[in-house]
């Protein structure tokens, strides 16, 4: 039994090195066991995971540079303020810049953990 669950866990270690490589999985999480269901929700949490580990491991050794003191949400508006004023309909620039403007944000040690982990 034992080297079953040894067998099953260098599958999963297969199948997140996979996903890590190319962003994609196996839909139906055959790799852990408990089926669809179960074994999916398991699979979810160890893909979730992997991503965060791995940005982990590189950034070890690395210094942050600083954040820039700006009003980001306004510099964001700025920069694609020409973008959505050419692709969308005059009536929607107002929502979309608003919900553009909210979607930029710098990346830190800080961060990273709430960035990666939230779903969405």
């Amino acid at each position: 039994m034992n080297a079953r669950k040894e067998m099953q866990t260098q599958k999963q270690a297969k199948e997140v090195e996979h996903f890590l490589k190319t962003g994609k999985s196996d839909p139906l999480s055959s790799s852990w066991p408990g089926g669809p269901l179960l074994g999916g929700q398991a699979a979810d949490r160890d893909l979730r995971k992997a991503p965060l580990a791995e940005v982990k491991r590189r950034v070890i050794g690395h210094t942050e540079p600083s954040i820039p003191e700006i009003d980001l949400e306004a510099f964001t508006r700025k920069k694609v303020e020409p973008m959505v004023n050419g692709l969308f309909p005059k009536v929607e620039h107002l929502v979309i810049l608003e919900k553009l403007g909210k979607s930029v944000i710098f990346l830190t040690a800080d961060t990273i953990d709430g960035v990666l982990s939230t779903r969405g």
